[in-house]
């Protein structure tokens, strides 16, 4: 298994931390980045699985290791976002303009959705901006 793809394996513990559909989502970017760079599917996955990870593979690439969203017509190119660390930077980074006055919620999401990919944008910026103290993807970090 590369580097990349244990940055996308949670243990025991992360699993316990995260909802079912967080894990199921890391789960999913784990086997997409294995079938875009090997062309092979995790051992054991039945077949709707694999149709499952054909469809969204498509949807994806990998570029120097990393993994990037680029939509169903390919014209965006968006940095898959894991590292709870990596996700408080993005947000961090793009909450403040260039002068460094707050942005908005909006402008905010829209920062972030410009440049960096993950499920969950849009309520883990509400979280944070409302000040709560573990905002979804912060109870551990993955990598």
């Amino acid at each position: 298994m590369s580097s990349a793809e244990e940055a996308l394996t949670l243990t025991r513990k992360q699993q316990s931390d995260y909802d079912a559909n967080t894990v199921e989502s890391l789960d999913r970017y784990k086997h997409v980045y294995r079938y875009i760079t090997k062309g092979v599917y995790s051992k054991h996955l039945p077949e709707q699985k694999k149709r499952g990870i054909r469809r969204s593979a498509n949807n994806f690439s990998v570029e120097e290791g990393r993994l990037y969203y680029v939509g169903p017509k390919k014209e965006e190119k968006r940095e898959v976002v894991i590292d709870t660390e990596r996700k408080r930077k993005v947000f961090m980074d793009c909450h403040f303009s260039d002068i460094g006055h707050h942005l908005g919620q909006k402008k905010t999401v829209n920062r972030i959705q410009s440049k960096y990919y993950w499920l969950g944008i849009v309520k883990d910026v509400v979280d944070w901006r409302q000040g709560e103290a573990t905002p979804t993807w912060s109870y551990s970090q993955i990598i």
